[in-house]
């Protein structure tokens, strides 16, 4: 066996997962799966790490206290450094709901653990994702647990194994592809988001670069190269409808066929200067690259403009190479600043992330008027009881997702007085039209559980619950199922709701065209039913959204409030709202027991205003970036008594209809 010295083509790995985790965060070119650049510097960082304590156990110059000061020398400068700059904008820029998320991020991240902490936050493609300017961070974690444990292990089975040394590495890596294999098929009660941050769902690609070490060719192939850059770059691209979970495996597969072939294709790029830059300043790179988009996407609060990105990308190189020069290279080799004074400004640096969140993220930074108004509309939940008394004469059912139930005091405020209970039936996630239910072009484990509940509410408990009631109330976030996106920053996510019907096999595509169709037709059958079996129906229009959450806007101490109106103008949330709107208001036209609330027009006003208001008569709507908070679905009964009033009449028309027929 030879034992691997430097080499060039393991520049161009690094240069080619770089480029890719960028583009893909920067929403540049086609890689929508480029996060598989993460995976391929797992396997890079399993052969570089392995190979050197393998190579340090031979010449029997190995030592635990050398490699970790090496380490800690190679990688904590640089990340300390960001964390403290990006700590400073944090303070500068974030709302103290914000910021004191970001604290304890802080505190997770600095210690390493960042992947455990963002795991039990939420998941990586979900809209909260982009208000966390440390998320880039997890990688870094499993990667610091991987050295923590790799060099003890190791040792170990290189001193008393030695024999038996690449058995045990194969041995070891077939294992950890049958647990990840095993918790695709979710044989194991492991959900994605554990497959996603955890080491031990990750250890096998840090594996596949270690059992590389002792499996070296003599003979240098082009070929394999090749192949295994197109199956990395097959993955990143996002061609065909593969699971994340698949398109890890196989871009670390890719990278270490990669490293096998040994290629003079793949040194000779290595050599090329701007591939050499790029590798060597991976690190740095990939430090700066997610705070940097982060703070222009917060400042923007919408989505990047091309020749942002771009500025972006030169901005980000400029500051990668004064990191690279005077952090990173500065102190990997120099004795300027000792292991202990590293480890002590870790600890410094975690204390604050404490101090952030402790303390509420500092309000005090932020003027008490703007404090009062995200108090207001965050913290006042409390919906209207039902008033049950003997004047009751009859009943209401409010059905869909959460946007139902930001209505139900707006409409227990108008019906409990006129002798109907309004009761709410919320399902996560869930258009109220039977035999739909809502998918997820990326499935993900938390929208696969509220596929489920959705489908099983629609088809068999949505009709048996209205038997009991005299009118049905429906609302929804409508257009998040019938168009490619409704605010700002949803382009950026890689979820796409969409509704179908019972017939869908998970085969077919999942176009807006299609959840178009399905959204119409069902509901206009669903209509027809309610009116065939006498139950009035109130469709609630959505309300506007602001496009951002209000409280990382108003909140933020740099920004005044007039700066938080809707970032999407008036004409543009008309256009994304048009399907539900005109089928809607057919349907209210066609069937004399449908009454449409149009919550655009009646909150938006007059034609001649560009954006939404964010108040009414001095009262704050919103409660978040499209939800209207309780205290003003309470307040807005008046503006919304025009098609209230009408409802109320449909119902006492079938009511005296039914008492005629008796």
């Amino acid at each position: 066996m030879i034992i691997q010295s430097y080499r060039q083509d393991i520049i161009f790995l690094r240069a080619l997962s770089i480029l890719l985790v960028i583009f893909f965060h920067f929403d540049l070119l086609f890689f929508t799966s480029g996060y598989v650049g993460v995976d391929v510097f797992f396997v890079v960082s399993g052969y570089v790490i392995t190979n050197k304590i393998f190579k340090e156990c031979v010449t029997e110059t190995f030592s635990f206290t050398g490699f970790y000061t090496s380490r800690i020398r190679r990688l904590f400068p640089a990340l300390l450094t960001v964390l403290l700059i990006t700590t400073l904008l944090a303070i500068v820029f974030l709302s103290s709901s914000s910021l004191k998320s970001y604290g304890l991020s802080l505190f997770f991240s600095s210690l390493s653990l960042g992947n455990i902490y963002f795991w039990s936050e939420s998941g990586y493609f979900e809209i909260s994702a982009l208000y966390k300017p440390l998320l880039h961070t997890w990688s870094l974690a499993v990667e610091e647990q991987f050295y923590l444990i790799w060099p003890v292990l190791f040792y170990l089975i290189f001193k008393y194994c030695r024999n038996w040394i690449v058995v045990l590495l194969v041995v070891m890596t077939t294992l950890s592809i049958i647990l990840v294999v095993v918790s695709f098929f979710e044989v194991l009660i492991v959900d994605r988001l554990s497959q996603f941050y955890l080491l031990p769902f990750r250890i096998y690609e840090f594996l596949f670069g270690a059992v590389i070490v002792f499996f070296t060719r003599k003979r240098k192939s082009n070929f394999l190269f090749i192949f295994g850059v197109s199956l990395i770059v097959f993955c990143s691209v996002g061609l065909f409808s593969i699971s994340d979970e698949y398109l890890r495996l196989l871009s670390a597969l890719g990278a270490s066929i990669c490293i096998y072939s040994r290629s003079g294709l793949g040194n000779r790029l290595g050599t090329m200067n701007s591939v050499s830059w790029l590798g060597s300043r991976s690190y740095s790179l990939y430090l700066i690259h997610w705070p940097l988009w982060f703070f222009f996407f917060y400042y923007f609060q919408s989505a990047l403009s091309l020749d942002i990105k771009l500025f972006l990308f030169v901005f980000l190189a400029l500051l990668s190479e004064l990191l690279y020069r005077f952090v990173e290279t500065k102190f990997r080799y120099s004795k300027g600043i000792s292991v202990e004074r590293l480890l002590t400004l870790t600890v410094a640096i975690s204390i604050l992330g404490l101090l952030l969140y402790f303390f509420n993220g500092f309000p005090e930074r932020v003027e008490d008027k703007k404090n009062r108004i995200v108090d207001y509309a965050t913290k006042y939940k409390d919906a209207i009881n039902p008033n049950l008394n003997d004047a009751n004469i009859g009943k209401l059912l409010l059905v869909g997702e959460s946007h139902s139930t930001h209505f139900v005091n707006l409409l227990r405020g108008y019906y409990n007085k006129k002798g109907y209970l309004v009761d709410n039936v919320a399902v996560s996630g869930c258009v109220p039209v039977v035999d739909t239910f809502v998918v997820n072009s990326v499935n993900d484990y938390e929208v696969d559980k509220r596929q489920d509940n959705c489908k099983r509410f629609n088809r068999f408990k949505l009709r048996s619950l209205l038997k009991e009631y005299d009118g049905v109330i429906l609302s929804a976030r409508w257009s998040l199922y019938t168009e490619d996106s409704i605010s700002s920053f949803e382009s950026l996510e890689e979820r796409t709701f969409r509704l179908v019907d019972l017939s869908f096999n998970g085969k077919e595509g999942l176009s807006s065209e299609k959840s178009q169709s399905v959204f119409e037709l069902a509901m206009r059958n669903w209509v027809e039913e309610l009116s065939s079996i006498k139950k009035p129906v109130l469709l609630m229009g959505q309300v506007p959204p602001l496009g951002i959450d209000l409280r990382d806007c108003i909140g933020a101490p740099w920004k005044s409030i007039t700066d938080c109106e809707p970032m999407l103008k008036r004409t543009v949330i008309k256009d994304r709202f048009r399907t539900h709107m005109e089928l809607f208001y057919r349907l209210d036209l066609l069937y004399p027991s449908v009454v449409f609330a149009d919550s655009f027009s009646l909150l938006c006003g007059s034609n001649s205003i560009l954006k939404c208001p964010l108040f009414i008569e001095d009262v704050f709507l919103y409660r978040d970036d499209d939800h209207i908070n309780m205290r003003a679905s309470e307040h807005l009964v008046n503006l919304y008594r025009p098609p209230l009033d009408r409802f109320f009449n449909v119902l006492k028309e079938h009511e005296h209809s039914i008492t005629r027929n008796k």
